[in-house]
């Protein structure tokens, strides 16, 4: 067996296997997630899209294979959410880092003009070259609404690659299975309470799918008495407010989290969305506590204290 912990991408990144060839199979497998946070860090100096930020407006940029295919999967995550999930939603990210520092908030004029910059639409991509090129100064691209579902998707592929037929891949609320664990028990994953973040409310049972659940409950800045979370809308330039957490369940780690930043955003309008996209499902808590799923979801999800 493998199990290994680290810290990256902000959250905690844990990987367990099982099998065969586990120990190897893990340590490549969490080499390419080290890899990964280390090439999309927006916070390091070396990295590979800090150095698309710094060349906004001047000049493309070479990228690894990992990275270009990251932010090609990031701009088709927002063609299909017609935008409510934007990459180049960093100028607005730092805005309301800037905000948070100073203990103050946006003027809606700061808003206006930081979303002139937010439009992933203005992204050139050169697939022969691997390069990216935003082609306004100012213009900055964050990955953090789906580098850990790239990061996990990247884990268990690795695995799989590698014959391990048990194992589970985490990063924060991202979390990837292959088939059960080694007794034939099932994997599985709580659903936290937002408004008591220390209970569960429920569990799913994975079995070679993934759970993702983003939320406002534990990431914000409280500012002249009100909580403001770290979901952004791009529309508005402003924090989601009226959803405390979504949970979604299905195969692809890199769409659940894009899928559960959509739907903080979104709301109950996201299911329409969900329920047209094949084995996915939604969990949506609102901040007075109040449940919405998706129509099939029911089947997958138990409401049972451990």
């Amino acid at each position: 067996m493998y199990q290994e912990t680290d810290f990256l991408f902000d959250t905690e990144v844990f990987i367990e296997a099982h099998g065969p060839g586990a120990q190897e199979a893990g340590l490549i497998a969490m080499g390419k997630m080290r890899a990964l946070d280390r090439a999309c860090n927006i916070y390091s100096p070396d990295s590979e899209v800090t150095a698309l930020n710094q060349a906004a407006g001047e000049k493309p940029v070479p990228l690894s294979s990992d990275t270009f295919h990251l932010i090609q999967r990031s701009l088709e995550a927002g063609k299909l959410t017609n935008g409510i999930f934007d990459p180049t939603i960093g100028p607005l990210v730092k805005l309301w880092q800037e905000a948070k520092s100073k203990e103050t908030l946006p003027t809606s004029e700061e808003i206006q003009k930081v979303l002139t910059l937010v439009d992933y639409k203005k992204v050139i991509l050169n697939p022969d070259l691997k390069t990216a090129f935003l082609p306004t100064v100012g213009m900055s691209i964050d990955l953090g609404g789906i580098a850990k579902g790239y990061a996990v998707e990247q884990g268990i592929n690795s695995l799989k690659q590698a014959g391990i037929s048990s194992a589970m891949v985490v990063a924060g609320g991202n979390i990837g299975t292959i088939n059960t664990k080694p007794d034939g028990t099932p994997w599985r994953v709580g659903i936290k309470d937002p408004q008591k973040p220390d209970c569960i409310i429920g569990y799913m049972e994975p079995r070679n799918q993934v759970v993702d659940t983003s939320g406002n409950y534990e990431r914000f800045f409280t500012q002249e008495g009100k909580k403001y979370g770290h979901v952004l809308n791009p529309r508005t330039g402003r924090p989601t407010d009226r959803f405390a957490s979504c949970t979604i369940l299905t195969d692809s780690p890199t769409m659940a989290d894009v899928l559960s930043t959509t739907l903080l955003i979104l709301g109950t309008e996201g299911l329409i969305l969900i329920n047209d996209l094949p084995n996915t499902q939604a969990l949506l808590i609102d901040s007075d506590g109040l449940q919405f799923m998706s129509d099939g979801l029911k089947g997958f999800i138990k409401f049972t204290l451990f």
